[in-house]
C-alpha cells in the first residue's frame, strides 16, 4: 500500500497556496532526496513565492543530479523571461532537445516572443513546436502500428 506521503505526493500541489505546496514539497525531499517530483514542487513553489534565488537554486541541483522534470525546466525558463535572459532560455531548450518537454518549452518561448512583437521568431518557435510534437507523438506510437 502507498505511503501517505506517496499518496498526498500524486495530488497536485495547493493551487492559490504557495506556502502550503512548499511546506508539503520540503517535506517530500526530506523524505526522499532522490525525488524529482519533489524537486519540481519545490521550484514551483519557490517561483510561486517569489523566492527565484531558492527556485533557480534547487533547479539547478535537479539538473546537477539528473532529477529534473518539466517544471524545473519551466521555472527556469519563467525566470528566463522576468529576465529576458534569451541565453538562459535557449539553455533551457538545449536541455530539454528531443524530449517531451521540448514542444511545450518552444510554444512557451514563441508566446513570448509574441508578447515581445517579434512575430517572425515567433512563427519560428511555433512552427518548431508543432513539428517537434508531431515527431514524438510519430515515436510514441510507431512501435503500436
Amino acid at each position: 500500500m502507498p505511503s501517505p506521503m506517496t499518496m498526498q505526493r500524486s495530488r497536485p500541489l495547493p493551487l492559490g497556496r504557495p506556502e502550503k505546496a512548499l511546506e508539503l514539497a520540503s517535506q517530500a525531499h526530506r523524505i526522499d532526496p532522490q525525488d524529482r517530483y519533489a524537486y519540481d514542487n519545490l521550484a514551483g513553489a519557490y517561483e510561486a513565492l517569489n523566492r527565484f534565488d531558492e527556485a533557480k537554486s534547487i533547479s539547478e541541483e535537479a539538473i546537477a543530479k539528473k532529477l529534473d522534470g518539466a517544471a524545473v525546466h519551466f521555472v527556469l525558463l519563467d525566470m528566463a523571461y522576468m529576465r529576458d535572459d534569451r541565453a538562459a532560455a535557449d539553455q533551457q531548450l538545449d536541455a530539454v532537445k528531443g524530449t517531451g518537454i521540448e514542444p511545450f518549452l518552444l510554444f512557451f518561448n514563441a508566446s513570448w516572443q509574441s508578447s515581445l512583437g517579434k512575430v517572425k521568431a515567433s512563427r519560428d518557435f511555433w512552427q518548431r513546436s508543432s513539428q517537434m510534437a508531431v515527431i514524438l507523438a510519430l515515436k510514441i506510437l510507431a512501435p503500436v502500428c
